[in-house]
């Protein structure tokens, strides 16, 4: 191994820095060194993790106080390409002709105008999003914005363990960004950390931008700075849908207990099952992050902020390569006064998939005061489940298999399967399923209502009267 990593540093400084490369070694000698053993995980109960409910409520005092303290931070460094788009998925229109950019900045404004103040806004961007997102930021000019890139590492050959890249101007698919973990280093390097320092700012909240339930919430603030914590990570109840998702354990090693924050792609093989079930890992991590800047700092000065090693296979023009991430949650692992708490679903509204995206552009989310919220109207406690097949395969097949998205407010499940293209102002409740015959088209007129049905062949659906 010492061979082949001294062949890979030598490959590495012929064309990145030094900090590169020290940092892509540094993740190769400790991938190993960072498996999990499954027999020193124990999960941790319900019980265990207070809930949001429980947390006091917050004077104005409080709030005015609280809101100079603390910055907002968007990892940003994502594509949209799960989605079939090549560009920064931040600006992908969500909802009400609004990108995810669009109801950030007006979430922004409207804490502001609130409470009087002028939270700053900082995007960890990468070398994918960086131009477009400068360019939209420029047209929100009343909003205290920050930008910084994380870093640019060459993917390595599955095999070898050699940059696929022979210098800097090689394609962008040659490179990629190293995960949301590589935040706090980005943070230290560029000196965005200094600048929030020097603005007096002491928190930072840090989350995903295509989770739109990630808004500010002073309440949770509160309890972090009340109890004296240092990370505060919120944890929600795990769904079906959520299978894949992180999630906080505990893990004992060498007679020590520690918190680790676990990730689908650290699992053995063999347990994935599982850890997937919603019955032995209850809860799942939002990446809903409130971190204590002294204590960022302070383990940063001290060279101690070594997150996990997650270890990324994935194919690039034919070629298998592997990418070495680390997630940003990973911290709650070096934190000596860690605060988890359970928050409700309304906090967790990611977009891994179209299907997501279909859900949150039909009725049964709406905007209120700026927040993605579930319909007043809608009677059904739980979201539908939604299996749209290749009818959400991408963005563009959505739209054209659906220019007008349905009504599901009184839907609890929808199956799609097939080649279907549905009409406008169709009604989908209760539980319905769709299913196309092989090589033909099912057509769902306008003003069609599916109650509670099953639809299979190649004919058109007639609408009901």
């Amino acid at each position: 191994m010492d061979s082949q990593l001294s062949d890979v540093k030598s490959a590495l400084s012929q064309f990145c820095s030094p900090l590169v490369v020290n940092r892509v070694v540094d993740l190769l000698q400790r991938k190993e060194s960072t498996k999990l053993e499954w027999s020193k995980i124990k999960a941790i109960p319900k019980s265990e993790v207070p809930e949001y409910s429980s947390l006091s409520d917050v004077t104005a005092d409080e709030i005015e106080s609280f809101s100079k303290k603390f910055a907002v931070l968007k990892l940003n460094g994502g594509l949209g390409t799960s989605m079939g788009l090549q560009g920064p998925k931040s600006i992908i229109e969500v909802k009400d002709g609004k990108s995810y950019l669009d109801i950030l900045f007006e979430q922004i404004r409207l804490f502001n105008k609130a409470h009087n103040c002028s939270i700053p806004l900082i995007f960890m961007n990468s070398f994918n999003t960086e131009a477009q997102t400068k360019e939209i930021v420029s047209k929100n000019p009343d909003i205290d914005v920050i930008c910084f890139n994380q870093h640019m590492f060459p993917r390595l050959d599955a095999q070898t363990l050699l940059p696929i890249a022979k210098s800097n101007n090689d394609p962008p698919s040659c490179f990629y960004p190293p995960g949301h973990g590589d935040l706090y280093d980005s943070l230290n390097e560029t000196g965005t950390l200094s600048l929030l320092r020097s603005k007096g700012i002491e928190y930072v909240f840090i989350s995903n931008i295509d989770n739109l339930g990630a808004t500010i919430d002073i309440r949770v603030l509160a309890h972090l700075i009340k109890t004296k914590g240092e990370v505060l990570l919120e944890l929600t109840p795990k769904t079906p849908a959520d299978a894949k998702g992180g999630t906080v354990v505990k893990y004992t090693d060498d007679n020590k207990s520690r918190f680790r924050l676990v990730d689908t792609a650290m699992v053995p093989t063999e347990h994935q099952n599982e850890f997937k079930t919603v019955r032995t890992f209850p809860l799942c991590s939002t990446n809903n992050l409130w971190i204590n800047l002294a204590f960022l700092e302070s383990r940063l000065q001290q060279n101690t902020v070594s997150l996990d090693v997650i270890q990324n296979p994935k194919t690039v023009d034919g070629r298998k390569v592997l990418q070495l991430e680390t997630a940003c949650g990973a911290i709650v692992g070096l934190a000596d006064e860690l605060r988890l708490i359970s928050v409700p679903r309304s906090r967790f509204i990611p977009t891994k998939s179209c299907s997501d995206l279909f859900l949150i552009r039909s009725n049964v989310y709406q905007f209120i005061d700026g927040e993605l919220v579930v319909n007043p109207q809608r009677s059904i406690t739980q979201l539908p489940t939604l299996f749209m097949g290749g009818v959400c395969a991408t963005i563009q097949t959505m739209q054209d298999a659906c220019p007008v998205v349905p009504d599901l407010l009184e839907a609890e499940s929808v199956n799609i399967v097939g080649n279907v293209r549905i009409g406008k102002n169709v009604s989908f409740r209760g539980n319905v399923v769709v299913c196309a015959d092989d090589a033909s088209v099912l057509f769902i007129p306008d003003g069609s209502i599916l109650d509670n049905v099953v639809v299979r062949g190649h004919l058109t659906v007639i609408p009901r009267v």
